[in-house]
């Protein structure tokens, strides 16, 4: 630099620097954009899956308990299930996918059935787990008498498969219940 200014090549030079910096910039705040892009995502499909899993619990909470030997109150296999709820029609959750997309799709047994956006990429189903065994048909082929404890519906992978939703039925009893020590159940 002299008395009179800037050179010509100091002034590009600086100008150089300045578009490396704001290019730099630029770069950064595109690979912080779509690392929030991928975070939120990741947190939408987690709360659609929580999501899910309440009210599955809450719609399943209705109807229990479900035991082995009334096949008339609750009925499952690997894409769905039915179950009296005390609703005008039976409540139910039924896995529907279309394309890529798949939608658990629960009906309260009141209103029509809203569906739920689930992040799957490969095929699911349902396993029903009771007190003596897990299958893909509830009520089990299983003789025995048994409580259904919880309903999962799984993803299967290369690696396996995946529980992505686990409904656990707290009741394995009805309230009014007068047990027979004969058949291991309430009357």
């Amino acid at each position: 630099m002299s008395d009179a200014g800037y050179t010509l090549s100091e002034t590009l030079a600086a100008m150089a620097v300045l578009g490396m910096a704001i290019g730099g910039l630029t770069l950064g705040a595109q690979v912080v954009g779509s690392l929030q892009l991928s975070t939120s995502r990741s947190v939408s499909q987690l709360q659609s899956v929580r999501a899910a899993q309440a009210a599955l619990e809450q719609m399943l909470a209705r109807g229990a308990p479900f035991g082995s030997q009334q096949p008339d109150q609750f009925a499952g296999d690997a894409q769905g299930f039915r179950f009296a709820c005390g609703a005008p029609q039976p409540c139910s959750a039924q896995i529907l996918t279309a394309g890529k997309a798949t939608q658990l799709k629960l009906g309260d047994g009141k209103t029509s059935a809203a569906g739920v956006g689930l992040p799957l990429s490969t095929p699911a189903h349902f396993i029903y787990r009771g007190a003596k065994t897990a299958s893909t048909v509830w009520p089990p082929t299983d003789p025995t008498r048994q409580a259904l404890r919880s309903v999962a519906l799984l993803q299967t992978a290369t690696q396996g498969e995946t529980a992505l939703i686990e409904a656990r039925i707290w009741a394995e009893q009805s309230a009014q219940c007068a047990f027979d020590s004969v058949m291991q159940d309430c009357r």
